[in-house]
């Protein structure tokens, strides 16, 4: 009988370790796990959801274009970066595509922001995938307050096409940011494409809207650029084909220590632009 009491008692005690382990669990903040495996969490990772949003990291001094980098695991690997001034209002926003796999993987991404002209000097930077459920709730969020170094502006040219025959391009000015990566920003505000004054002078937007810019190295004299796919997605045409190479590469070589410009699409250099 003592023996049936002792292992009684013991089987209570197992249950009620059990129960405490279990309410501790259930009351612990849930963190998100990290698609990067890491012995102890990173705090200046901003995340929730479906985004991480390495960088810029909060109370970060930036310069333009702000590179920001991150991983998402966002429905078709789509969702947004945007960029907020002092007021709240929001003074750039883009659609980004991450190189996840699908299915519900982690994958990276990179974009550029180059901050307008006259938005002031302090932003939040913001990466956002809005949910499925079309309610305006969020899947997925992560930010980053920043102040601009310097607010002072400089002028560099952009390249558009503006005559029939294809190649023929006329310099537009644009004001900027001032900066080092000047090559960059030039190739940013291409992106853009004409403004209505621009047009209005003859300049013909040629450039895929759903083009981004993934990187720009220089080596001696020549310029190697790359894209993403939209740099030739749905182009059709020779005299396109001819028109966005003309542009992409006359903005280039506006710039002295640029002679030769390679154009590569996510690394690929041979099959692109075909007419």
């Amino acid at each position: 009988m003592k023996k049936l009491l002792i292992s009684l008692l013991a089987v209570i005690a197992v249950i009620i370790g059990a129960w405490w382990f279990m309410s501790r669990s259930a009351n612990a903040p849930i963190v998100t796990a990290s698609p990067t495996s890491s012995a102890s969490p990173i705090p200046s990772i901003s995340g929730q959801g479906s985004i991480i949003l390495s960088s810029p990291k909060d109370g970060d001094r930036v310069d333009s274009p702000i590179l920001v980098t991150g991983q998402a695991r966002a429905f078709e690997n789509q969702f947004m970066v945007q960029m907020q001034d002092g007021s709240g209002n929001v003074v750039y926003q883009t659609g980004v595509m991450s190189d996840g796999g699908g299915n519900g993987e982690w994958g990276n991404y990179k974009i550029y922001i180059p901050v307008p002209v006259g938005t002031g000097q302090n932003f939040k930077v913001e990466a956002l995938e809005y949910s499925a459920k079309g309610d305006g709730t969020l899947a997925g969020y992560g930010s980053a307050d920043v102040e601009l170094k310097s607010t002072e502006t400089s002028t560099l040219n952009v390249a558009f096409v503006v005559s029939t025959d294809c190649v023929t391009t006329k310099m537009f000015p644009r004001a900027i940011i001032k900066t080092q990566s000047v090559g960059l920003v030039s190739l940013l505000e291409l992106l853009k494409g004409p403004t209505s004054s621009e047009k209005a002078l003859g300049a013909i937007a040629v450039i895929p809207e759903e083009t981004k810019l993934n990187s720009l190295r220089l080596s001696g004299t020549t310029a190697y650029v790359d894209f993403n796919y939209g740099l030739d997605a749905g182009v059709g045409g020779s005299c396109r084909v001819q028109a966005i190479r003309a542009e992409i590469e006359n903005t280039l070589k506006q710039f002295p220590t640029i002679k030769d410009v390679v154009i590569s699409i996510n690394g690929r250099t041979e099959d692109i632009l075909q007419p």
